[in-house]
């Protein structure tokens, strides 16, 4: 059943635009030839017309962007809460940071050091291994 709140027209009009939309581009290009137009000049002209859309459509986007930024920076204004500034200590003299990160990869410090070779004393140490371990590697 037809909607009875469309006019005759409404309908008419409805019923063009589906033929329209139904057709393929081969076929409305062979209607606006045997029309006299000037596809060429029609293509170029649409071209343009999109291009103004586009244009068009980008500003409508960024002014919205734009407008929905200042809405943002005004509400977050509400919620920004001050801190402290911390006073910057000095660091005693002598101070050595405990990782290589915090001393930009430099040289090791002597603590360090001394912790590598204590490593190196346990790891190579002969007595740690037994005496049968030495005859079974022969």
């Amino acid at each position: 059943m037809v909607n009875d709140k469309m006019s005759k027209l409404d309908r008419l009009e409805e019923a063009i635009n589906e033929d329209i939309l139904a057709m393929t581009p081969e076929e409305i290009l062979e209607e606006a030839k045997a029309d006299g137009e000037d596809t060429a000049a029609f293509a170029k002209s649409m071209d343009a017309w999109l291009q103004g859309a586009i244009a068009q459509a980008d500003s409508t986007r960024l002014k919205n962007a734009r407008a929905a930024l200042e809405r943002d920076r005004d509400r977050s204004k509400a919620n920004v809460v001050p801190m402290r500034k911390r006073k910057a200590t000095s660091r005693p003299e002598g101070f050595a940071p405990d990782t290589m990160a915090a001393r930009n990869g430099k040289e090791l410090s002597e603590r360090d050091k001394a912790a590598l070779d204590e490593d190196f004393d346990e790891l190579f140490d002969d007595d740690a291994w037994g005496d049968d371990q030495d005859e079974t590697d022969k």
